[in-house]
């Protein structure tokens, strides 16, 4: 696999970043995926620190969680065909682990991690300024929740109200659904690993709906 332009001297590290825990083959790619989590955090925050010196805390912020969000590096992963690389179990197999967005995010901070510990952090970093930094949009930095309530309080002077309406599967793979509601109604639900994640892709739903529905 060479799709991130890096060619490994221990290929068995790219090898344990690939494997998934549903192939119950030995060790798989969780450790890793928490190396490269911490990795991803330093390096944007570092990177916009340099980028941006102008910004104040709070927009650096709201741009690394933006840029190391669940549903942007597992795009960035789908896009290099990530996907095709993994090894899973049958039940991944069954399930379409492989275009799953969750599943391709962990997989890509694992193979930063992998990347790490085979050639250091020069690779890596040059790997998330190709592929997370070359650009970004202001714009698109607020996320969802901050901006919906912004737009909530301005149109209709109250805030979004989240509910949480179902919960999931085993305690280390809980799934949460959440809906958002506007005067009452409801205008958004997403689900999520989190209660968080999933209000995030409620108030992305929201959005859309007071595009269509008030031309916001």
């Amino acid at each position: 696999m060479n799709v991130l332009g890096y060619t490994f001297k221990d290929k068995s590290l790219l090898q344990k970043a690939l494997l998934h825990s549903s192939a119950r083959q030995g060790e798989n790619n969780e450790v890793l995926e928490f190396l490269g989590d911490a990795l991803l955090g330093f390096v944007v925050a570092e990177e916009l620190f340099k980028m941006h010196p102008d910004w104040d805390e709070g927009m650096l912020s709201r741009a690394r969680a933006y840029l190391v969000k669940e549903e942007s590096l597992g795009n960035v992963a789908k896009k290099l065909g990530l996907g095709k690389y993994l090894r899973v179990g049958k039940e991944g197999e069954r399930d379409g682990y492989r275009e799953n967005i969750s599943i391709l995010a962990d997989a890509f901070e694992a193979v930063l991690a992998a990347i790490y510990l085979d050639g250091g952090i020069r690779p890596v970093r040059a790997i998330i300024r190709r592929l997370l930094l070359k650009d970004i949009d202001e714009d698109e930095i607020y996320d969802d929740r901050s901006r919906l309530q912004e737009i909530v309080q301005s149109k209709f002077k109250e805030v979004p109200k989240y509910r949480v309406v179902s919960e999931k599967g085993p305690p280390h793979r809980r799934m949460f659904k959440v809906v958002v509601e506007i005067s009452g109604k409801v205008v958004g639900e997403g689900e999520g690993r989190s209660k968080k994640l999933a209000s995030q892709r409620a108030a992305g739903v929201a959005m859309k709906w007071l595009k269509e529905h008030e031309g916001v």
